[in-house]
């Protein structure tokens, strides 16, 4: 499959994904969901892969990601926990959500944010960029 046929599924209110979408690259197709319900819509159209906001739809990302693997024609497709809000998330919480992603099987917890902080908005997203597509082209 050509890269520009690449679809991702961005699972995100409209701030959060105003910040996903510009990391992820031009080189896909891009679709975005802001409710759960939309999302499990999408889900017909077998994305390469979701990339879904911490906080989306009320916090009902790790419902998606339950719905996501649950079902055996979509467990496949590779998820990726974003948090894109401003604030640190304590260790603990920060362990619990990262042991919850992976326990439901997400493939990565990224705190966009913090990639950010750390490493310049630039290398933040090429580091995104380079995840989605490691992870889509698999």
């Amino acid at each position: 499959m050509s890269l520009a046929a690449r679809r991702v599924l961005v699972a995100a209110d409209p701030r959060a994904a105003e910040r996903i979408i510009p990391a992820l690259g031009p080189d896909l197709a891009v679709n975005i969901a802001h409710s759960l319900h939309a999302a499990k819509a999408q889900l017909d159209h077998r994305p390469d892969l979701i990339v879904c906001a911490l906080y989306f739809d009320d916090s009902r990302m790790f419902d998606l990601l339950r719905h996501l693997k649950a079902d055996e024609a979509t467990r496949g497709i590779p998820f990726i926990a974003v948090k894109t809000t401003e604030g640190a998330l304590s260790t603990t919480l920060r362990q619990g959500i990262e042991i919850a992603c992976a326990a439901l099987g997400a493939e990565k917890f990224v705190d966009y944010v913090e990639w950010e902080q750390q490493f310049g908005a630039a290398t933040a997203r090429e580091k995104m960029r380079s995840l989605a597509r490691r992870l889509r082209d698999e």
